[in-house]
């Protein structure tokens, strides 16, 4: 569930930021220099689709079957070969679009789903680059793109204080986060939302479906994460 999960965190982060008196950070998360945003898996809308043709196996029936799949298989993607499959399937749907005839019924309609599907690939190639550097990399050096994220998304350390490997961990998979008093003070609902996008943030940064998160108050008492059963929560 990354691409959903990590824009999960930015929506959260933003909700709590507000909450505090500061400016929304989803525009320092998905925003470049220039003031674009990148490209976000769009998920597909039955409802915003028209008749298909009567024909069932209709290139432009496959696509959107294709792309529907593609949709379901990016909320559990997680290595790279996972996102590389995910990359695969938009690419199929995107070629079966692109080669309807100008006279198909769905033509026009067709483009601009194609366009919607190019979107959500470059978003599932972001994903796969992330998953290749996971791969290849050692723990300190996946908590530092780990670190970089959440600074990314909290650049004045108004929620998260720290993040840091767990020093108890022998195998350096656990991720201890810091959050300040004003994360504590928030809804417990909310709190959850944003554990849970981290913990699977994380598991993809360190390229392990077993890794683990810890959440610390400054003061060192642990307020949320994975309980000794696997299970994600947080604290009254």
């Amino acid at each position: 569930m990354a691409i959903k999960s990590w824009q999960m965190v930015a929506g959260s982060l933003a909700c709590l930021v507000i909450a505090i008196g500061s400016y929304t950070v989803v525009d320092r998360l998905f925003g470049s220099a220039g003031g674009e945003q990148s490209p976000r898996a769009v998920p597909v809308s039955e409802g915003q689709i028209p008749a298909a043709p009567n024909d069932a196996e209709s290139d432009y029936d496959r696509a959107l079957e294709v792309g529907a799949a593609a949709t379901v298989a990016t909320q559990t993607a997680k290595t790279a070969d996972d996102w590389q499959n995910v990359a695969d399937q938009w690419t199929e749907a995107i070629t079966l679009l692109d080669r309807l005839l100008a006279n198909d019924p769905n033509h026009d309609i067709a483009r601009a789903k194609a366009e919607e599907y190019r979107n959500n690939r470059n978003a599932v190639l972001e994903q796969l680059l992330i998953a290749r550097e996971a791969a290849s990399s050692t723990p300190a050096e996946a908590i530092d793109t780990y670190r970089a994220l959440i600074t990314e998304t909290d650049q004045d350390s108004l929620l998260i204080a720290d993040v840091r490997l767990w020093s108890l961990d022998n195998n350096q998979t656990t991720a201890e986060i810091v959050v300040t008093p004003a994360f504590l003070e928030q809804s417990n609902a909310l709190k959850l939302e944003v554990v849970t996008a981290f913990a699977e943030r994380w598991a993809v940064t360190v390229n392990d479906a077993e890794a683990r998160v810890r959440f610390v108050s400054q003061s060192g008492q642990l307020v949320g994460g994975h309980n000794s059963a696997g299970v994600l929560y947080v604290d009254d």
